[in-house]
């Protein structure tokens, strides 16, 4: 199985463990003279079982993301980190920008003007870049995650 294909049932797994955990407090009560719609041991049950599951996947994904290179050699798990670090910068980035290019109309002539603290137009193009770079990374994970198998 591809890496691709488990981050799928992983979802998948995780999806299932999210409904299962919902309908469990769904039935955590039962009004006098009624009964649950569906018995709690059950629900536990299947939930457990679906956890089993998921923690499985995750360690085997885990495992072939260390030992899944690139061209460089760069593990794939190296890879998501970067990616991950990228996301926190451009995110940030981006939320400044917007900030420091939000213009401030003053009510009056005798307020304080407000401006930019740094040149928005060179930032922008910073940025672009950082999200270009970002693009790129994520290709090389998925090309990664269809060619690598589970093991």
């Amino acid at each position: 199985m591809k890496i691709a294909e488990a981050l799928i049932i992983r979802t998948d797994l995780q999806k299932n463990v999210s409904q299962l955990q919902a309908r469990l407090l769904q039935n955590a009560q039962v009004q006098e003279g009624t009964e649950v719609t569906e018995k709690p041991e059950e629900l536990l049950n299947k939930l457990r079982k679906t956890l089993a599951e998921l923690q499985d996947m995750v360690i085997k994904i885990n495992r072939a993301n260390i030992e899944s290179k690139d061209e460089n050699g760069i593990s794939l798990a190296d890879l998501l980190a970067q990616r991950d670090i990228l996301d926190i910068e451009i995110k940030t980035v981006r939320e400044f920008l917007d900030k420091a290019a939000a213009l401030i109309q003053p009510y009056n002539r005798l307020e304080i003007k407000v401006f930019p603290s740094v040149n928005v137009e060179d930032y922008r193009k910073s940025l672009d870049g950082l999200s270009k770079n970002r693009r790129e990374l994520e290709i090389k994970i998925q090309n990664l995650n269809w060619i690598s198998e589970l093991k």
